[in-house]
Protein backbone atom coordinates (compact mmCIF):
# COMPACT_ATOMS: atom_id res chain seq x y z
CA UNK A 1 0.00 0.00 0.00
CA UNK A 2 2.59 2.54 0.82
CA UNK A 3 4.54 1.58 -2.46
CA UNK A 4 1.43 3.08 -4.20
CA UNK A 5 1.49 6.10 -2.68
CA UNK A 6 4.94 6.22 -3.81
CA UNK A 7 4.07 5.53 -7.52
CA UNK A 8 0.46 6.90 -7.70
CA UNK A 9 -0.25 9.63 -5.40
CA UNK A 10 1.00 12.95 -7.08
CA UNK A 11 -0.30 15.20 -4.30
CA UNK A 12 1.49 13.79 -2.08
CA UNK A 13 5.03 13.14 -4.12
CA UNK A 14 6.80 15.77 -2.09
CA UNK A 15 5.54 14.52 1.27
CA UNK A 16 6.52 11.47 1.49
CA UNK A 17 9.08 9.97 3.36
CA UNK A 18 12.04 7.13 3.25
CA UNK A 19 12.44 3.49 4.21
CA UNK A 20 15.70 2.64 4.44
CA UNK A 21 18.66 1.22 5.90
CA UNK A 22 20.92 3.10 3.52
CA UNK A 23 21.42 6.39 5.94
CA UNK A 24 24.82 6.31 6.21
CA UNK A 25 25.47 6.49 2.82
CA UNK A 26 23.55 8.91 1.75
CA UNK A 27 25.05 10.97 4.76
CA UNK A 28 28.44 9.91 3.14
CA UNK A 29 27.81 10.69 -0.63
CA UNK A 30 26.76 14.18 0.46
CA UNK A 31 30.10 15.00 2.04
CA UNK A 32 31.94 12.98 -0.80
CA UNK A 33 29.97 16.07 -3.42
CA UNK A 34 31.47 18.34 -1.11
CA UNK A 35 35.05 17.18 -1.75
CA UNK A 36 35.40 15.19 1.46
CA UNK A 37 37.46 12.44 1.38
CA UNK A 38 35.54 8.68 1.62
CA UNK A 39 37.34 7.13 4.25
CA UNK A 40 37.53 10.50 6.30
CA UNK A 41 33.28 11.10 5.67
CA UNK A 42 32.93 6.98 6.69
CA UNK A 43 34.36 7.54 9.91
CA UNK A 44 32.94 10.64 10.38
CA UNK A 45 29.27 9.44 9.71
CA UNK A 46 29.58 6.23 11.84
CA UNK A 47 30.64 8.38 14.81
CA UNK A 48 28.46 10.72 14.23
CA UNK A 49 25.15 8.70 13.36
CA UNK A 50 26.27 5.98 16.56
CA UNK A 51 25.99 9.17 19.08
CA UNK A 52 22.60 10.10 18.14
CA UNK A 53 21.03 6.75 18.04
CA UNK A 54 21.46 5.26 13.98
CA UNK A 55 24.11 2.60 14.62
CA UNK A 56 25.84 1.09 11.57
CA UNK A 57 25.58 -2.59 10.60
CA UNK A 58 28.82 -3.96 12.10
CA UNK A 59 31.76 -3.29 9.40
CA UNK A 60 29.36 -1.94 6.71
CA UNK A 61 29.45 1.59 7.71
CA UNK A 62 27.01 2.42 4.48
CA UNK A 63 24.01 0.90 6.60
CA UNK A 64 22.41 1.53 9.70
CA UNK A 65 21.48 -1.93 11.84
CA UNK A 66 17.59 -1.75 11.32
CA UNK A 67 15.03 0.24 8.75
CA UNK A 68 14.56 3.93 9.79
CA UNK A 69 11.43 5.65 8.47
CA UNK A 70 12.94 8.87 8.00
CA UNK A 71 11.29 12.40 6.15
CA UNK A 72 12.95 12.55 2.38
CA UNK A 73 14.91 15.49 3.51
CA UNK A 74 16.75 13.76 6.41
CA UNK A 75 19.98 12.81 5.30
CA UNK A 76 20.62 15.79 3.66
CA UNK A 77 20.15 17.88 6.03
CA UNK A 78 22.26 15.56 8.61
CA UNK A 79 25.38 16.08 5.96
CA UNK A 80 24.82 19.72 5.89
CA UNK A 81 25.06 20.16 9.37
CA UNK A 82 28.19 17.45 9.69
CA UNK A 83 29.78 20.01 6.72
CA UNK A 84 28.88 22.98 8.68
CA UNK A 85 30.81 22.10 11.75
CA UNK A 86 33.47 19.43 10.11
CA UNK A 87 36.11 20.48 12.54
CA UNK A 88 34.50 19.79 15.55
CA UNK A 89 33.00 16.50 13.95
CA UNK A 90 36.30 15.28 12.63
CA UNK A 91 38.26 16.22 16.18
CA UNK A 92 39.75 13.05 17.39
CA UNK A 93 36.58 13.44 20.49
CA UNK A 94 33.04 14.99 19.55
CA UNK A 95 32.24 17.79 22.12
CA UNK A 96 28.53 17.62 23.14
CA UNK A 97 28.10 21.32 21.53
CA UNK A 98 29.10 20.39 18.05
CA UNK A 99 26.47 17.32 18.72
CA UNK A 100 24.10 19.69 19.72
CA UNK A 101 23.93 21.16 16.32
CA UNK A 102 22.59 18.29 15.15
CA UNK A 103 19.14 18.71 17.45
CA UNK A 104 17.47 20.61 15.39
CA UNK A 105 17.17 17.78 12.88
CA UNK A 106 16.31 15.54 15.17
CA UNK A 107 13.60 17.28 16.73
CA UNK A 108 12.49 17.88 12.88
CA UNK A 109 12.17 14.00 12.20
CA UNK A 110 10.18 13.65 15.55
CA UNK A 111 7.44 16.61 14.99
CA UNK A 112 7.46 17.55 11.43
CA UNK A 113 6.18 13.82 9.77
CA UNK A 114 5.96 13.08 6.32
CA UNK A 115 2.68 12.02 5.55
CA UNK A 116 3.23 8.54 5.27
CA UNK A 117 4.78 8.48 8.44
CA UNK A 118 2.32 10.31 10.02
CA UNK A 119 -0.15 7.53 8.50
CA UNK A 120 1.91 4.16 9.50
CA UNK A 121 3.63 5.16 12.53
CA UNK A 122 7.21 4.44 13.01
CA UNK A 123 9.50 2.73 15.93
CA UNK A 124 13.19 2.63 16.03
CA UNK A 125 13.99 0.63 18.76
CA UNK A 126 17.49 2.18 19.51
CA UNK A 127 15.93 5.67 19.80
CA UNK A 128 12.45 5.42 21.25
CA UNK A 129 11.64 9.42 21.34
CA UNK A 130 11.31 8.61 17.53
CA UNK A 131 8.33 6.50 18.19
CA UNK A 132 5.50 7.25 16.15
CA UNK A 133 1.94 6.08 16.82
CA UNK A 134 0.24 4.25 13.91
CA UNK A 135 -2.97 6.98 12.54
CA UNK A 136 -4.44 3.44 10.49
CA UNK A 137 -4.66 0.02 11.84
CA UNK A 138 -4.92 -2.77 8.72
CA UNK A 139 -6.53 -6.33 9.43
CA UNK A 140 -5.27 -9.38 7.17
CA UNK A 141 -7.70 -9.98 4.61
CA UNK A 142 -10.11 -13.41 5.09
CA UNK A 143 -12.50 -15.23 2.68
CA UNK A 144 -15.81 -14.62 2.94
CA UNK A 145 -16.18 -18.83 2.17
CA UNK A 146 -14.68 -22.18 2.53
CA UNK A 147 -11.16 -22.45 0.87
CA UNK A 148 -10.23 -25.17 -0.93
CA UNK A 149 -6.21 -25.52 -1.74
CA UNK A 150 -5.71 -25.77 -5.48
CA UNK A 151 -2.58 -27.25 -7.10
CA UNK A 152 -0.29 -25.77 -10.05
CA UNK A 153 1.53 -28.47 -11.66
CA UNK A 154 4.15 -26.95 -14.51
CA UNK A 155 7.06 -27.77 -16.01
CA UNK A 156 10.14 -26.40 -18.46
CA UNK A 157 11.08 -28.18 -21.33
CA UNK A 158 15.04 -27.79 -22.37
CA UNK A 159 15.02 -26.68 -25.49
CA UNK A 160 18.68 -28.00 -26.27
CA UNK A 161 18.00 -31.25 -24.91
CA UNK A 162 18.87 -34.43 -26.90
CA UNK A 163 16.31 -36.57 -28.20
CA UNK A 164 17.22 -39.45 -26.58
CA UNK A 165 17.25 -38.27 -23.35
CA UNK A 166 14.03 -38.25 -21.43
CA UNK A 167 12.24 -36.03 -18.84
CA UNK A 168 11.69 -32.41 -18.26
CA UNK A 169 14.10 -29.90 -17.64
CA UNK A 170 12.36 -28.28 -14.72
CA UNK A 171 9.15 -28.87 -12.88
CA UNK A 172 7.54 -27.86 -9.46
CA UNK A 173 4.42 -27.29 -7.67
CA UNK A 174 2.91 -24.43 -6.23
CA UNK A 175 -0.52 -24.14 -4.26
CA UNK A 176 -3.13 -21.20 -4.55
CA UNK A 177 -6.34 -20.30 -3.72
CA UNK A 178 -9.03 -18.21 -5.08
CA UNK A 179 -11.35 -16.55 -2.97
CA UNK A 180 -13.48 -13.70 -2.51
CA UNK A 181 -11.77 -11.52 0.53
CA UNK A 182 -13.28 -9.09 2.91
CA UNK A 183 -10.84 -6.52 4.26
CA UNK A 184 -10.74 -4.12 6.93
CA UNK A 185 -9.02 -0.95 8.07
CA UNK A 186 -9.32 1.70 10.09
CA UNK A 187 -8.04 5.67 10.01
CA UNK A 188 -7.96 7.52 12.74
CA UNK A 189 -8.66 10.79 11.64
CA UNK A 190 -8.01 12.40 14.70
CA UNK A 191 -4.11 10.89 15.15
CA UNK A 192 -3.85 11.64 11.60
CA UNK A 193 -4.08 15.49 12.28
CA UNK A 194 -1.84 15.07 15.45
CA UNK A 195 0.80 13.51 13.34
CA UNK A 196 0.78 16.13 11.10
CA UNK A 197 0.64 18.97 13.42
CA UNK A 198 -2.81 20.27 12.86
CA UNK A 199 -2.14 20.71 8.87
CA UNK A 200 -5.93 19.82 7.85
CA UNK A 201 -5.05 20.08 4.22
CA UNK A 202 -2.68 17.62 4.37
CA UNK A 203 -4.21 15.21 6.57
CA UNK A 204 -7.55 15.24 4.01
CA UNK A 205 -5.09 14.46 0.97
CA UNK A 206 -3.23 11.73 3.01
CA UNK A 207 -6.63 9.95 4.11
CA UNK A 208 -7.79 10.23 0.22
CA UNK A 209 -4.31 8.52 -0.72
CA UNK A 210 -4.93 6.07 1.79
CA UNK A 211 -8.27 5.49 1.21
CA UNK A 212 -7.48 4.98 -2.84
CA UNK A 213 -4.41 2.90 -2.15
CA UNK A 214 -6.66 0.66 -0.15
CA UNK A 215 -9.04 -0.09 -3.29
CA UNK A 216 -6.59 -0.01 -6.06
CA UNK A 217 -3.01 -1.22 -4.22
CA UNK A 218 -2.68 -4.69 -5.64
CA UNK A 219 0.54 -7.48 -4.15
CA UNK A 220 2.85 -7.67 -6.54
CA UNK A 221 3.97 -11.23 -5.32
CA UNK A 222 3.70 -13.83 -7.96
CA UNK A 223 1.69 -11.74 -11.03
CA UNK A 224 3.33 -13.20 -13.88
CA UNK A 225 2.15 -16.59 -12.86
CA UNK A 226 -1.34 -15.93 -11.97
CA UNK A 227 -2.59 -11.95 -12.86
CA UNK A 228 -4.22 -11.27 -9.61
CA UNK A 229 -5.57 -7.95 -10.99
CA UNK A 230 -8.92 -8.06 -9.24
CA UNK A 231 -10.62 -4.48 -7.96
CA UNK A 232 -12.83 -4.91 -5.16
CA UNK A 233 -16.49 -5.48 -6.40
CA UNK A 234 -17.84 -3.60 -2.98
CA UNK A 235 -16.47 -0.35 -0.74
CA UNK A 236 -17.88 0.60 2.34
CA UNK A 237 -16.72 3.53 4.25
CA UNK A 238 -17.95 5.03 7.55
CA UNK A 239 -17.17 7.94 9.37
CA UNK A 240 -18.04 7.43 13.51
CA UNK A 241 -16.62 9.37 16.44
CA UNK A 242 -16.79 6.14 18.21
CA UNK A 243 -15.02 2.70 18.80
CA UNK A 244 -14.71 1.07 15.33
CA UNK A 245 -16.66 -2.07 14.31
CA UNK A 246 -14.76 -4.79 11.95
CA UNK A 247 -17.63 -6.76 10.16
CA UNK A 248 -15.74 -10.04 10.33
CA UNK A 249 -18.18 -11.98 12.19
CA UNK A 250 -20.80 -11.60 8.97
CA UNK A 251 -18.75 -14.66 8.03
CA UNK A 252 -19.38 -16.93 10.45
CA UNK A 253 -21.33 -18.98 9.03
CA UNK A 254 -19.65 -18.56 5.80
CA UNK A 255 -20.48 -18.11 1.69
CA UNK A 256 -21.14 -21.21 0.16
CA UNK A 257 -19.97 -21.93 -3.62
CA UNK A 258 -23.47 -22.23 -5.89
CA UNK A 259 -26.13 -21.23 -2.65
CA UNK A 260 -29.27 -21.02 -4.48
CA UNK A 261 -27.42 -20.09 -7.63
CA UNK A 262 -26.46 -16.90 -5.69
CA UNK A 263 -22.69 -15.66 -6.41
CA UNK A 264 -19.78 -15.83 -3.55
CA UNK A 265 -19.63 -11.90 -4.49
CA UNK A 266 -23.35 -11.36 -4.00
CA UNK A 267 -23.42 -13.73 -1.05
CA UNK A 268 -20.72 -11.86 0.76
CA UNK A 269 -22.14 -8.18 0.33
CA UNK A 270 -25.43 -9.48 1.75
CA UNK A 271 -24.42 -10.99 4.10
CA UNK A 272 -22.31 -7.94 5.43
CA UNK A 273 -24.66 -5.54 4.88
CA UNK A 274 -27.30 -7.79 7.12
CA UNK A 275 -25.05 -7.86 9.97
CA UNK A 276 -24.14 -3.98 10.06
CA UNK A 277 -28.08 -3.17 9.83
CA UNK A 278 -28.17 -6.06 12.93
CA UNK A 279 -25.00 -4.26 14.85
CA UNK A 280 -26.65 -1.51 14.26
CA UNK A 281 -30.40 -2.56 16.07
CA UNK A 282 -28.14 -3.75 18.57
CA UNK A 283 -25.32 -0.98 19.57
CA UNK A 284 -27.79 1.80 18.17
CA UNK A 285 -26.71 4.33 15.59
CA UNK A 286 -24.35 7.10 16.73
CA UNK A 287 -25.70 10.49 15.61
CA UNK A 288 -22.68 11.27 13.36
CA UNK A 289 -22.54 7.84 11.81
CA UNK A 290 -22.14 8.45 8.04
CA UNK A 291 -21.76 5.33 5.56
CA UNK A 292 -21.16 5.43 1.55
CA UNK A 293 -20.76 2.67 -0.55
CA UNK A 294 -19.65 1.93 -4.11
CA UNK A 295 -20.70 -1.14 -6.19
CA UNK A 296 -19.98 -3.07 -9.41
CA UNK A 297 -23.33 -2.60 -12.05
CA UNK A 298 -26.37 -4.16 -10.73
CA UNK A 299 -25.10 -6.79 -7.86
CA UNK A 300 -28.26 -6.38 -5.46
CA UNK A 301 -28.15 -3.93 -2.33
CA UNK A 302 -31.10 -4.61 0.31
CA UNK A 303 -30.23 -2.73 3.31
CA UNK A 304 -27.89 -0.07 2.90
CA UNK A 305 -29.91 1.54 0.68
CA UNK A 306 -31.46 2.68 4.07
CA UNK A 307 -28.99 3.54 6.01
CA UNK A 308 -26.01 4.68 3.64
CA UNK A 309 -25.32 6.49 0.90
CA UNK A 310 -24.40 5.36 -2.92
CA UNK A 311 -21.13 6.65 -4.74
CA UNK A 312 -21.83 6.38 -8.48
CA UNK A 313 -17.84 5.73 -9.08
CA UNK A 314 -14.63 5.25 -7.16
CA UNK A 315 -13.50 8.50 -7.83
CA UNK A 316 -17.07 10.49 -6.27
CA UNK A 317 -16.16 8.08 -3.00
CA UNK A 318 -12.87 9.66 -2.62
CA UNK A 319 -13.88 13.54 -3.07
CA UNK A 320 -17.09 12.62 -0.72
CA UNK A 321 -15.14 11.30 2.02
CA UNK A 322 -12.28 14.25 1.64
CA UNK A 323 -14.94 16.67 1.37
CA UNK A 324 -16.73 14.67 4.56
CA UNK A 325 -13.15 14.74 6.36
CA UNK A 326 -12.37 18.14 6.02
CA UNK A 327 -15.88 19.46 7.49
CA UNK A 328 -14.96 17.50 10.36
CA UNK A 329 -11.78 18.61 10.93
CA UNK A 330 -13.16 22.33 10.62
CA UNK A 331 -16.11 21.24 13.08
CA UNK A 332 -13.95 20.30 15.70
CA UNK A 333 -11.48 22.93 15.79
Amino acid sequence: MRRYFQDHISELKDNLGIRTKLLPKKVIDFLMESEKDEETAKDVVKTVLSKIGFKTSGKDVTRTEVLLFLNNDTPDKIGQVILDNWEAFNAKTIKKSALDELNPVLEEIKSDLNADIALFGRMVASKTDLTTDSACYVAHALSTHKVNMEMDFYTAIDDLQVESESGAGMMGMIMYNSSCFYRYSVLDLNQLLENLNGNKEIAVSTLKGYLEASINAIPTGKQTSMAAFNKPDFILVTFRSDQPWALTNAFAQPARVGFQNIDLINQSISKLESYLKDMLELYGTPDDLKIHYCITGDRPIKNLQEIGIHQKSIKELIDTIGVEAHERYSSSS
